[in-house]
């Protein structure tokens, strides 16, 4: 699968609420493309909701990076 591919089922499972399988989802589509702003930020909510703010400041600051307009 391509990295949108990922990107999408990952965003559809933080939507769902299965935030541990947003991130495992995330981080694949994120070893196929490291310059998806929209990864990183799915990526950033999925670790905020787990508690893992940490991670979750880490995968904004990513998304910030490459692409300023998600500050």
């Amino acid at each position: 699968m391509e990295a949108r591919h990922y990107i999408n089922l990952g965003t559809m499972y933080n939507r769902k609420g299965d935030f541990q399988k947003a991130v495992d989802t995330l981080r694949r589509a994120l070893q196929r493309d490291r310059k998806n702003a929209h990864g990183y930020f799915n990526l950033g909510l999925a670790y905020r909701k787990l508690k893992q703010t940490a991670m979750s400041v880490s995968a904004y600051k990513e998304a910030i990076k490459i692409s300023p307009e998600f500050a």
